[in-house]
């Protein structure tokens, strides 16, 4: 999925617009693709869009600060596009189910840096030791 599919369906998700003759012609393509489904008089994401995970990329050094941040589970190039979100080298450790970034954020407030990067606190570390967390591999 290219950036500018990405953002007309971020587009479209926050509601109606009058798109021009171009965005409609990026909107059609993505109901072709199945990311978008028409219904009353607009469209919605996918269902598959629909699902998020919340990931976790850590930079590559020892106690390397971890950004953590949202995707959905239909976006194959997430796991990529992820890595490349910051430009030192990054490793993606992996996911939780749904989008747990608030639930994060009121629980490991005093390490957060910015923009979603935490220091590797025990606090954050703790969010990876859950049952229901996933390893990169399983991305």
């Amino acid at each position: 999925m290219s950036e500018g599919q990405r953002a007309m369906l971020r587009r479209v998700e926050r509601g109606p617009f009058d798109p021009s003759g171009r965005e409609q012609r990026r909107i059609t393509r993505l109901v072709n693709q199945g990311f978008l489904v028409p219904e009353r008089g607009w469209y919605r994401l996918a269902d598959v869009l629909v699902q998020k995970v919340t990931f976790f990329v850590q930079e590559e050094y020892e106690h390397g600060p971890i950004k953590i941040g949202v995707a959905y589970t239909g976006d194959a190039d997430a796991p990529a596009r992820i890595q490349r979100l910051h430009p030192r080298r990054t490793k993606i450790l992996g996911y939780l189910e749904g989008d747990r970034t608030n639930a994060i954020k009121l629980a490991c407030g005093k390490s957060h840096i910015a923009n979603g990067w935490y220091h590797a606190h025990p606090d954050v570390l703790a969010w990876i030791q859950h049952d229901d967390f996933h390893p990169e591999e399983s991305w």
